[in-house]
């Protein structure tokens, strides 16, 4: 993973869950929200329909990506309340394996992990003993499988994201942590974005994360003035700069303008060496085609 991503410029997905949410014949689960797809024909059609465009951008434009299996919620308390099989984040790996050609070797796939709770409620967030214990089941599943890396997102919080960060460093494979964050460019608790890097970092000084991400931002709102240097690796950024209530509230997907977004995505990359670009709420492959046209 360190070769991978010591390329200047490197994709990784966009929505995909909102782009689920649009399709008609499409029936997300309310615990593990599109995981189980991939055990119906009319899941995992839909499913390689969104991942199939983000990885044949990619390979179009001899570009590296990131992506990683829909498994955001497929923690163990979710996982037993669905009825859906226990190995569903194997599983999970192995369907988006299926997707990529195996003459393809430039494109690296992840176990993702969420939250516990709502990724809007820092109030809800998990202590750091809390998330190594609650999370532990799903870090442990991933080391079953082929994946390139973990990466735990929508962290609202510090004290989860550390938590996840201690456990994730006592398995084998390299890790990712990724920060919801406000227009403040502060974890969702406060936390500024720089003093949460920095105590990770520095609390695991034998096996640290690979590096950070941010999501589920508009890139204007994102400052990294005072992160140090070469630590966030990457961002996947929302399409509209509304607040998170805003959007929690809207009936249809906002998208601001493209242009707007992949500019300041693009200021990012050039101004602090921001490696890996990418989406999140309302983007689609609209988004990813005006970050290659730029690159």
């Amino acid at each position: 993973m360190h070769d991978f991503l010591s390329q200047d410029f490197i994709l990784s997905e966009a929505a995909v869950v909102e782009r689920l949410r649009e399709m008609p014949e499409v029936s997300l689960d309310e615990n593990l929200i599109n995981t189980h797809l991939i055990y119906s024909p009319i899941g995992r059609s839909s499913l390689a329909k969104i991942y199939n465009e983000y990885i044949y951008l990619a390979i179009q434009a001899s570009l590296p990506l990131l992506i990683a299996a829909p498994t955001w919620r497929a923690n163990y308390e979710r996982v037993l309340a669905s009825g859906f099989p226990e190995c569903i984040n194997q599983d999970s790996v192995t369907f988006i394996r299926s997707l990529i050609p195996e003459t393809v070797h430039n494109i690296k796939v992840g176990g993702l992990i969420g939250c516990k709770n709502d990724c809007y409620r820092p109030e809800q967030s998990l202590s750091i003993s809390e998330a190594q214990y609650f999370h532990s089941w799903q870090v442990n599943e991933f080391s079953n499988t082929d994946v390139d890396y973990l990466m735990a997102v929508t962290l609202p919080s510090l004290s989860e994201a550390l938590g996840l960060a201690i456990l994730m460093s006592r398995q084998p494979k390299p890790f990712i942590i990724s920060f919801v964050l406000d227009d403040q460019s502060n974890l969702l608790d406060g936390t500024p974005l720089h003093i949460a890097i920095s105590e990770i970092d520095e609390l695991l000084t034998s096996k640290k994360p690979l590096g950070y991400f941010i999501n589920c931002v508009h890139p204007k709102y994102i400052k990294l003035d005072k992160v140090p240097c070469g630590r966030l690796l990457g961002v996947q950024a929302n399409a509209s700069s509304l607040s998170h209530q805003e959007l929690e509230l809207a009936s249809i997907v906002q998208i601001d303008d493209i242009h707007e977004w992949g500019s300041a995505m693009i200021s990012l990359h050039s101004n602090y060496g921001v490696k890996v670009l990418g989406g999140c709420c309302g983007t689609d492959k609209r988004h990813l085609e005006y970050l290659i046209g730029k690159s």
